[in-house]
């Protein structure tokens, strides 16, 4: 999911170092649906799981291709702009510019996205 804040800049979170699947590494909030859940519903629960999220309305914006499938990625505004690390899956967040965070080593299906926006 791409999750803007309410000044337009972009939410990436860093994958903690003992991560198993690109450590160190900076990537949006998102992560699989459950059986349950349609990929909006599941968009919506990951930007909160991970980030402490509430998004505003989402949009489709980009399904790419990764190692593990698809992903559908969404855009849409953070109601607040404030972002909690809070599954210990990441160890930092930041709120960034197009470039500023094109800047970043991005795992790939990010710097696709990031490169389209």
């Amino acid at each position: 999911m791409v999750a803007l804040c309410p000044r337009g800049k972009v939410l990436v979170l860093r994958r903690g170092p003992t991560d198993p699947w690109a450590p160190g590494m900076w990537c949006l909030p998102g992560g699989g649906a459950e059986s349950h859940e349609s990929l909006e519903e599941a968009a919506r629960r990951e930007a909160f799981e991970e980030a402490g999220l509430l998004m505003g309305p989402l949009r489709p914006l980009e399904r790419v291709r990764t190692p593990h499938g698809f992903v559908q990625v969404f855009l849409g505004k953070s109601l607040d702009g404030m972002a909690l690390l809070l599954d210990g899956e990441h160890d930092l967040a930041i709120w960034g510019s197009r470039d500023e965070i094109l800047s970043l080593p991005l795992v790939p299906y990010t710097r696709t996205v990031m490169e389209k926006l």
